[in-house]
């Protein structure tokens, strides 16, 4: 699911910052979305590296694939003022509590 979305995002001529656990798959996705500076290993600051590889810009659009309270939290830090999360999916659970407004 993610690559399909960095694909339509290359596709559509945005810049894409995609993110992994491992460091094989991002020697294999850094070609298809922009080189190794638009692949971010997960490390729990996602946000923080997008904010930093963005010159503290943030993203415009994220997509959240995992959704868990923790990535929500991540994702949204890596957002523009007036950004938009895109949730895909919850990871685990029926429900979660996460407040929008913590992460201004």
């Amino acid at each position: 699911m993610g690559l399909s979305t960095a694909e339509l995002g290359k596709l559509y001529g945005l810049t894409v910052y995609s993110t992994t656990r491992s460091t094989e798959k991002a020697k294999r996705l850094a070609p298809l979305v922009g080189g190794e500076s638009h692949v971010i290993i997960d490390d729990g600051k996602i946000g923080e590296e997008v904010l930093k590889r963005t010159g503290g810009q943030g993203v415009d659009h994220c997509v959240e694939l995992v959704g868990s309270s923790e990535s929500l939290v991540d994702s949204s830090k890596a957002l523009k003022s007036h950004g938009k999360l895109c949730i895909v999916g919850i990871l685990g659970k029926s429900s979660l509590s996460f407040d929008f407004f913590e992460h201004d």
